[in-house]
């Protein structure tokens, strides 16, 4: 087999071990700010998508500032990828973004919203302007649930 070059963003290069190594696992560790082994792996098969390590990581988190490494691995390979994420404590506004208890037809629209929400997120400083765009993608949830309850 030839050597795969795998990408230098987390996402892409989980989204490669997917495709490379579809039998293949997925360890877990915290590394910061202290380090724990107890959070319990995966199948790749049960995470086909990067969202589906954080959500994994969050189900396990304590909520404070973490920082995890995953490790895609399997028994001819220890490590064949690995990459970390970050989980800030997070904005408030954010448990309006929820989605769970929803039905599954409206569970369906409002997921895309919690992840952008939870990209803006990590991804802006928090300050007005922040606030601001999760207000409106806020309202924008609200009214893409309400138009698909429309008749």
């Amino acid at each position: 087999m030839d050597e795969v070059r795998f990408s230098a963003d987390p996402q892409v290069r989980y989204d490669q071990c997917v495709k490379l190594h579809p039998h293949a696992g997925v360890r877990f560790k915290q590394i910061a700010p202290i380090e724990s082994d107890d959070i319990p792996g995966l199948l790749i098969k049960d995470a086909q998508r990067y969202d589906d390590l954080i959500a994994h990581l969050r189900n396990h988190w304590d909520g404070q500032d973490a920082t995890f490494k995953w490790v895609v691995w399997d028994t001819r390979q220890p490590q064949w990828a690995s990459g970390s994420i970050a989980l800030a404590a997070g904005d408030p506004i954010l448990q309006f973004f929820a989605f769970d208890h929803l039905p599954p037809h409206l569970q369906e629209v409002s997921q895309a919203f919690h992840v952008l929400a939870e990209q803006l997120v990590r991804g802006l400083p928090r300050n007005a302007e922040r606030t601001v765009a999760l207000r409106k993608l806020l309202e924008a949830k609200d009214a893409a649930v309400r138009a698909r309850l429309a008749k």
